[in-house]
């Protein structure tokens, strides 16, 4: 029996999604999808059906919104600069690619720029998670950082006593935690943080979907704070061996915190993601094509 033809697919838009979508397609990125295979767990299983893929992008260039040009002989960032680091997948996609050596801790920082009033950079205090504080420490900080008020700070702590309310349906980032922490809470500080990660308004975007550990804390029942604060820390399950061995000497002076952190880049930019997923569909045995300016 002769074999099937291989299933052609086509891939419109060369930004981040479109080329991650397309190597996903390919033998290594169906390998990288499979958590038994991609650590060594389980043998290889059964090939997968042939794929080819085709990506079509209208610009002469790839990357979409990712892109980084040199400024007196250094990368500059011109769009997204870092990756969220409480989940694995840039960074293994990092690994798989073989830039991982080049991923760097971001800047360990975030301000939420205010301008009521008058313009102000604010900084935000250190244990949150997700905008979210989970000690009673970092809401002190938080109620004395200007981000959000006393008062707000006052309704998101009714979260550690509150019995749960969960709807038990499917929720925005907005309205899981306007229902926990107030909407303050979300307004001045995890709208702004979380809907600029994601490019959105986070009284669109679905929680489970956008932000898969807040909606994970919810599912739980009970504290939204308490349930962030019993995640598993990213050191013990998340990251590869070694990922950020320097992060001790690497962070800014002064700094106290020791923990792994929140945002992470590449040292030659952010665009060096997209030309090394490129670079791997246009290689020998992927079964992709790309074609740019179309």
């Amino acid at each position: 029996m002769s074999a099937a033809p291989p299933a052609r697919v086509v891939v419109v838009g060369g930004g981040i999604t479109g080329l991650t979508a397309a190597y996903s397609l390919t033998p290594a990125g169906r390998a990288l999808a499979d958590p038994a295979q991609r650590d060594g767990a389980a043998p290889p299983g059964p090939p997968h059906p042939a794929v080819e893929v085709l990506v079509l992008e209208s610009d002469d260039r790839l990357g979409g919104k990712i892109r980084t040009t040199d400024f007196a002989g250094h990368p500059v960032d011109e769009g997204a600069d870092s990756f969220i680091t409480r989940t694995p997948a840039a960074i293994e996609l990092c690994r798989r690619l073989d830039i991982g050596p080049l991923v760097s801790p971001a800047q360990n920082g975030a301000f939420v720029v205010r301008t009521r009033r008058r313009t102000r950079l604010l900084r935000m205090p250190a244990g949150l998670v997700l905008g979210v504080p989970t000690s009673l420490r970092s809401m002190a900080a938080l109620a004395g950082s200007g981000i959000v008020s006393a008062r707000g700070v006052g309704r998101a702590a009714l979260d550690l006593v509150r019995r749960d309310d969960w709807p038990g349906t499917e929720e925005t980032v907005g309205e899981m935690v306007s229902r926990r922490l107030g909407s303050e809470m979300s307004q001045s500080l995890v709208g702004p943080l979380l809907g600029a990660v994601n490019a959105g308004d986070v009284d669109e975007l679905e929680a489970v979907s956008a932000v898969p550990q807040l909606g994970e804390a919810a599912r739980r029942g009970g504290s939204l704070m308490l349930a962030l604060r019993r995640r598993p820390t990213a050191g013990t399950t998340v990251w590869p061996a070694g990922a950020f061995a320097d992060w001790a000497t690497a962070r800014p002076a002064g700094s106290a915190d020791a923990s792994e952190p929140v945002f992470a880049g590449l040292r030659d930019g952010l665009g060096a993601l997209p030309d090394a997923l490129a670079a791997r569909l246009r290689s020998a045995g992927s079964g992709a094509e790309i074609r740019t300016g179309v």
